[in-house]
């Protein structure tokens, strides 16, 4: 069973977090001597993918009583600008990644990691290893599962090489815009409040303002007052007749309530 059907499918990638708060790092490095409040940078992309995990899974359970999955994930794949690494020590540039027409393309953080000055292996964050020792001199290179390729016109040439270690970043995005932008603020709104607290009351407190902005597009997806479909007509929900239900404890739980809470 290959790592594509065991992992859940997301709306966006902890590089998307990394991008939107940059407090927020995957570097391994050494902070023994550093202040006390970068003692609890995020190490490891799994913690981010596990935070996005929850809050898309938030997301499907407040959305699915109007909207399928199939609609939340869209129906076409988007690719980032590829973004080279803060530290890297070369600077040639990639302009551009090629989407290929493939079937069923999924959300994935990409990293090209460097193993020379002009070759690299390509990884996804849900699939792994995609391509080893590619080169970016007059060579074009599509991934293992075919969904991305590299011409060798897409690189800029450089005035400083690149070094062993040096890593180009992108995502591939398999989700409704909007989607992607609400898990984008709800994952990254949990991972400084989870990461931050005492120590950065004010990467907190931007938090906060990050959930709240997208708990605000939830409401207004589940109001009427924007949309997802084309078909769905932007009116308030509550002119429509819909089934009253209560649950066992006497709950109003009908699917017109426009509840926040969580």
């Amino acid at each position: 069973m290959s790592l594509r059907t065991q992992k859940p499918r997301m709306f966006s990638t902890y590089l998307d977090i990394i991008l939107y708060a940059q407090q927020i790092s995957t570097d391994q490095v050494d902070i023994s001597d550093q202040l006390p409040h970068l003692w609890n940078i995020v190490k490891y992309k799994s913690q981010l993918e596990n935070i996005i995990v929850q809050v898309d899974a938030l997301i499907q359970a407040k959305m699915m009583a109007l909207y399928p999955l199939s609609t939340l994930l869209g129906t076409t794949g988007r690719v980032t600008v590829p973004v080279p690494h803060r530290r890297n020590q070369g600077d040639t540039e990639l302009v551009s990644v090629l989407l290929n027409d493939v079937d069923d393309v999924h959300t994935a953080a990409w990293t090209l990691n460097f193993t020379s000055d002009t070759t690299y292996n390509i990884y996804s964050s849900l699939e792994g290893l995609q391509g080893t020792d590619w080169d970016i001199t007059d060579i074009t290179n599509t991934s293992s599962n075919g969904e991305i390729t590299i011409e060798d016109s897409f690189w800029m040439e450089n005035k400083a090489d690149f070094i062993r270690s040096d890593q180009i970043l992108f995502s591939i995005h398999r989700s409704h815009p909007l989607i992607q932008y609400i898990s984008n603020l709800l994952a990254t709104s949990m991972a400084l409040t989870t990461v931050y607290v005492a120590e950065s009351p004010n990467e907190s407190n931007f938090g906060k303002t990050l959930w709240d902005k997208a708990m605000e597009i939830i409401e207004e997806l589940l109001k009427g007052e924007a949309t997802l479909d084309e078909n769905f007509p932007a009116y308030d929900l509550s002119t429509i007749p819909i089934q009253y239900v209560i649950n066992d404890l006497g709950r109003d739980i009908s699917p017109y309530l426009t509840d926040t809470s969580f």
